[in-house]
């Protein structure tokens, strides 16, 4: 049987504009990064009857913009206009 990663092996190519870039935050700048906002004297919030933490919004604000540029690609495409690029903003 082959290994899962033969599954990957033909990765797409990224469009254009975009690049893989190895090591592009060298480690030590990721680790004053996280050591950084770990420092942070971040408190719990609440919402309603639930209890949330900054760093869950900030995930969410996130899934959610990923979500809905999504859906605007799928509908553009859909009535034939090409989207523009998802890094550009106006």
């Amino acid at each position: 049987m082959p290994d899962q990663f033969a599954l990957f092996a033909d990765a797409p190519a990224l469009p254009d504009g975009l690049r893989y870039a190895a090591d592009f935050i060298p480690e030590a700048v990721e680790r004053d990064l996280i050591a950084h906002v770990a420092a942070l004297p971040l408190q719990p919030f609440q919402f309603g009857q639930y209890e949330g933490k900054v760093h869950d919004l900030v995930l969410y604000a996130i899934d959610n913009e990923i979500h809905h540029r999504g859906q605007g690609y799928v509908y553009l495409r859909a009535l034939g206009i090409e989207p523009p690029p998802f890094y550009e903003r106006a």
